[in-house]
């Protein structure tokens, strides 16, 4: 099921505190899917493992999936494309680490679980890489706002 039809998500974004909803950034989708994978990987980790390894994977994990849209974030604040791309090809980065720590997880989370989170991760980077070609098919003067 793509992201955006999630039926979580509208549950999840009535969650997310006023501060950042009214903030420009929100109507970035990119951003949102970011911050909503965020919130699932939280639950994703909350679920008790007996193994000690799991608590090592699941701080890398979520460390992954945070830098998403901490990037996004860093980046949709600069002005010009070329300072914003590279924030974004950070997001990029850290989007593969994320589906690398998933992979690690099948050792304690359903293997459905872990393709579904792949799966969204996957489309977040198509998203990134759209966003990616606006930008560096602008002239390197312009200016944006947001």
């Amino acid at each position: 099921m793509p992201i955006l039809l999630d039926p979580r998500l509208p549950a999840f974004e009535s969650t997310v505190p006023r501060g950042i909803r009214d903030d420009v950034i929100w109507k970035f989708h990119v951003y949102r899917i970011a911050l909503f994978l965020s919130y699932l990987a939280r639950d994703d980790v909350r679920r008790p493992r007996p193994n000690g390894r799991w608590q090592s994977i699941a701080e890398q994990l979520m460390a992954a999936v945070a830098s998403i849209g901490a990037n996004v974030s860093e980046g949709y604040g600069r002005s010009r494309p070329v300072d914003r791309a590279r924030f974004y090809d950070m997001a990029v980065g850290s989007l593969r680490e994320a589906i690398t720590w998933y992979d690690a997880t099948r050792a304690f989370l359903p293997g459905e679980l872990v393709d579904e989170r792949t799966e969204q991760l996957t489309e977040l980077r198509r998203m990134l890489h759209g966003a990616l070609r606006t930008l560096r098919a602008l002239p390197p003067e312009t200016r944006l706002f947001g």
